[in-house]
């Protein structure tokens, strides 16, 4: 007996010894079991730690069985070990709890949670929106298609529509008080659809056609401007491309511009509070036209309509002579910044800054310190730059400008060039900007290039790490 027990011990060990891993195709990826790549090893682990260091959060948005969990998994447990710092990373899967469809209580309770009261206080703010109270600690949360960020995440499983949703506040997005932003920009446009293959074609994911609607003043019927746009969201601020629908006085002002050239013709400050701004602005000798009560549709994630909502306070017409400069405060930033559009194959991350060429170089830097409430530093011989708690606006003479970029055409004074964006991987982002038709591309390096956009969108982009255009060399 003590001899068949050996045996069967021993072929019992010869068979787990041979007993290799195997791919899994469900669930977490535990790396003794199965092969595999180390999570972390996918991602830039400094940077995610950046984001929970600031207490700011990241989304993980890809297609079923690629990792997420397994990554999220391996996150919180190099955060728990001490390495990363003094965290206290909380691991919530609350994908049972579709049962509770809107009632929070009834999507913790299935999940076997503490009940409200003890340590579900946390997961219960999240999930109905309620502020953090002062003095929590750094903390991660985890749902199916995951949120991870200091304080408190996105708890639903976005494969169900049964489990209501929490916003999802991308970092840097609404200034705070006396803060002022590099929102976006907007190209003018003549044809939308065929402006937007272009940039689709640069390697950029665009929000559907939208229909722009305003009302005229407190009280007054929303009704069409007579614009419509696209966008390409960034993790830090936008581009926008517009284009007019009617000969309404915005479909005017559009298609002036676009009559004295394609490219960007708007220019967009971020502020808490955009009537503020231009009671300042009014004060200090910046004429301005009455504030604008700005809504749109926009289809969200889950299939709902939502309304983008936005004040905005726009220079008197002719007041800046470069284009549409504007203030303007987001009121639903959470429908704007979708997660779906953040990826980009190009690798855009950030509006990093905006060119202005100008033959007065003191009298637009004044203007824009004047107008932006910041100073402007004077760089090298003909160039200037205010520079915001996000982004900057660079001033340029005509010569300086051809210093840097020698073959972009200048078509009128002054003139809002184009702009930089701060990108992961410019050689990929290079590779789809030279199969761009009608695109011209200006090498300034290994790691940074231009590219001249055709005629049908106009302006012209920098790409490169920094999304700076710093002097050659």
């Amino acid at each position: 007996m003590s001899n068949k027990t050996g045996a069967g011990a021993a072929r019992g060990d010869k068979c787990r010894n041979r007993l290799m891993r195997f791919f899994n195709t469900e669930g977490p990826v535990r790396p003794d079991d199965h092969y595999a790549i180390a999570p972390l090893d996918r991602m830039d682990v400094d940077e995610l730690l950046g984001l929970i260091h600031t207490k700011r959060h990241l989304v993980l948005h890809a297609p079923r069985q690629t990792g997420k969990t397994s990554t999220l998994i391996a996150l919180r447990n190099l955060l728990n070990s001490g390495e990363a710092g003094d965290f206290r990373c909380v691991d919530v899967n609350v994908e049972v709890g579709q049962v509770g469809r809107d009632d929070v209580a009834g999507c913790i309770e299935p999940s076997g949670l503490p009940a409200p009261g003890g340590a579900t206080d946390d997961v219960q703010d999240a999930l109905t929106g309620r502020p953090e109270p002062a003095g929590k600690g750094k903390e991660g949360v985890r749902g199916q298609d995951s949120t991870f960020r200091g304080g408190c995440g996105k708890l639903a499983d976005r494969r169900s529509r049964h489990v209501r949703r929490v916003p999802i506040m991308v970092p840097n997005q609404v200034p705070a008080a006396g803060e002022k932003v590099l929102d976006h920009i907007a190209h003018w446009v003549p044809d939308l659809e065929a402006a937007g293959e272009t940039l689709a074609s640069l390697g950029f994911c665009l929000t559907p056609w939208s229909e722009q609607h305003a009302a005229a003043g407190p009280g007054a019927r929303i009704a069409p401007v007579g614009s419509a746009n696209r966008c390409i969201m960034l993790g830090s601020g936008y581009l926008e491309v517009l284009a007019p629908l009617a000969p309404t006085p915005i479909g005017r002002e559009l298609q002036a511009g676009i009559d004295r050239y394609v490219g960007v013709h708007l220019l967009a400050f971020g502020a808490s509070d955009t009537e503020a701004e231009q009671a300042r602005l009014e004060a200090g000798g910046f004429p301005q036209r009455p504030p604008v009560a700005l809504r749109r549709e926009v289809e969200t994630e889950t299939g709902e309509t939502a309304t983008l909502r936005f004040t905005v306070g726009r220079a008197k017409l002719g007041s800046m002579a470069e284009g549409r400069v504007q203030f303007l405060t987001h009121h639903t930033p959470e429908h704007l910044w979708q997660p779906r559009w953040l990826a980009h194959p190009n690798t855009a991350e950030a509006l990093a800054e905006v060119w202005i060429v100008t033959a007065d170089l003191d009298e637009a830097a004044d203007r824009y310190a004047g107008y932006l409430g910041r100073s402007a530093d004077r760089g090298e011989a003909g160039t200037a730059a205010v520079t915001l708690s996000r982004g900057r606006v660079s001033l340029f003479t005509p010569e300086a400008f051809r210093a840097r970029l020698p073959n972009v055409a200048i078509p009128a004074l002054p003139f809002i060039a184009g702009y930089g964006l701060a990108v992961r991987e410019p050689g990929q982002a290079r590779r789809m900007a030279e199969r761009t038709a009608g695109a011209t591309v200006h090498r300034l390096g290994r790691e940074r290039f231009a590219a001249s956009l055709p005629g049908n969108t106009g302006g012209t982009l920098l790409f490169s790490r920094s999304g700076r255009l710093d002097p050659p060399g």
